[in-house]
This record gives C-alpha cells, structure tokens and sequence, in this order.
C-alpha cells in the first residue's frame, strides 16, 4: 500500500503591512473589539510579538490570513492603518489547515495565572499592586497564593475594593475581619471581603462598626458564604452583593437602628459622609 506525505515549506519570518491581512472568521472566534482597544491605547511594540498567518496565494487580496494574532492585528489598525507588523508565515495551508492549526497554537499555548500576571505586575512597580500590598501588609496579613492563616489570596478582590474607596476603605475592610475572625483563612474568602467592603462603603458613617463586628463574629466565616449561597433563591446579584446582604440582615438582627437594603450597593448613601476611625472618634 502506497502512503503519502505532504511536506510543507518551512514558515518564515517577514514584515507585512496591515492592509495585507485579514480574518477568516470561518474558524477565528468574534473579535472583541473593547479588548482591542484596550491593547491599542497600551501598545508597546516589544510586547506584541509575532503573528501567525497563512498565505492565500497572490490571486487572493488581501493575501494573508490571519491565524493567531486577530486582536493584535486589530489593536495596530486602529493605531494605524499603515501599520506594519512581523508574522510568521505559512505556505501551502488549505482553510481546513488553518483552523487546525488555530486549534493547536491556543489548546497549547501556556496562559497566565492571575498570580502569574499580579507578580508580573509586582516586578513592574505597579502602583495599584504596591498599594494592596501595602494595606495587607499594614494588617498584619500577606499576599501569597497559600491557604494558610494570615494569607491574603483574593487579590483581585482587593484591587476591586482599592478601586471603589480606596487604601482607606480596604484597610477598614481588613482591620474589621481581623478583628471579628482573626487571621483564619476563610475570613478573607473574596465574596466576603468583597461584601464587607461594599457594606461599608455604601453606609459610611451611618453603620456602627463596633455593632457589626459584634454581630459578626457570632457567624463563622464559612456561614456567611453558605447564607449567600442560598440566598441566590431569593435574590438576584453576584456573590460579593448577597454577602453584603447576609451582612446587612445579621446587623439588623441586633438592637439599634435598621440599615435599608440597597439596590447598589457601590452607590454611597447620601447620608454615608466619611466616617473617622473609632480611634480618632473616642478622642474627640
């Protein structure tokens, strides 16, 4: 029986301008245009790297297909139509080749972790990572990927709550699961974190934290996260709101006041002010 081996040419490296390129979205999954937009206004040459293309052939405008680097390709046109960018290029691939190679590059490519890309961003001195690190730190925690006592691993958690209020809010937020639970590992499950801080940010001043962490710290860590869990019956949201509702319902539950439940909770309330921290407060 006689067997048959196609020998392809080699790839081989070339510049090529943008206006040689284009998509086969036969196989290419949808570009996702913000994504693309979001590379354009980042654009550092050195690490955009190379594409992967297919040659269609001279009879065929434009001539280059795009098989891996959509997004880049996309990013460049935006910055300049002129663009030009280095691929690697393929010769004698069918269309059916080149989905099958699509395939190959992604299922083998090795893709970031968020640890890999928040120590990354450590090495680089990004502000927002250092200002994290640093409130953690202050606390009396550490931000490693272990499940041990005192870790910190909802990293990006954290930089959800520097976003909203800031180092300030995220070392409130810490210093009263430390005080309500310590330093056990579940405390600092991100939902609860993540609900904790938004209680805080939405009622500011209007919440009474020596109360909420009295009414807190007779739940466990792994309760809240249950109560939220079965709260998704009744409730529409993600996690970090219905923790926060959990939250919101186990302080009402003490004598004092009553706190409405709001619709959003990253939304301050309007009688929310700045509140000084209790030490401050017993000073005065």
């Amino acid at each position: 029986m006689n067997t048959t081996t196609t020998t392809r040419p080699a790839p081989y490296i070339a510049a090529l301008a943008v206006s040689e390129l284009f998509v086969d979205h036969s196989y290419q999954r949808p570009l996702d245009l913000p994504r693309a937009r979001r590379l354009a206004e980042s654009w550092e040459p050195p690490l955009i790297g190379v594409i992967e293309v297919s040659d269609r052939g001279s009879d065929q405008q434009p001539r280059y297909a795009i098989v891996d680097g959509q997004h880049r390709y996309a990013a460049a046109k935006l910055r300049d139509p002129k663009a030009v960018l280095v691929a690697n290029i393929h010769t004698g691939l069918t269309p059916r080749d080149e989905a099958h190679l699509f395939y190959e590059i992604d299922a083998k490519r090795t893709r970031l972790t968020g640890w890999d890309r928040w120590n990354a961003r450590r090495g680089a001195g990004d502000p927002t990572v250092l200002a994290v690190e640093s409130v953690v730190e202050d606390a009396g925690l550490r931000v490693e990927d272990s499940p041990t006592n005192g870790s910190v691993r909802c990293v990006s958690t954290c930089e959800k709550v520097l976003k909203l209020g800031g180092q300030p809010l995220l070392r409130e937020t810490l210093s009263l699961i430390t005080e309500v639970w310590g330093v056990e590992v579940e405390a600092f499950d991100a939902p609860l974190v993540h609900g904790t801080a938004l209680v805080l940010w939405h009622y500011g001043k209007t919440i009474n934290v020596e109360r909420l962490a009295d009414a807190m710290v007779d739940v466990s860590p792994r309760q809240f996260k249950a109560k939220a869990v079965a709260l998704r019956e009744y409730e529409r949201g993600s996690l970090p709101k219905l923790a926060a509702l959990v939250i919101v319902n186990t302080y009402n539950r003490t004598k004092g006041p009553k706190l409405d439940k709001p619709k959003d909770f990253t939304k301050r309330s309007p009688q929310a002010g700045v509140r000084r921290p209790a030490s401050l407060a017993a000073a005065s």
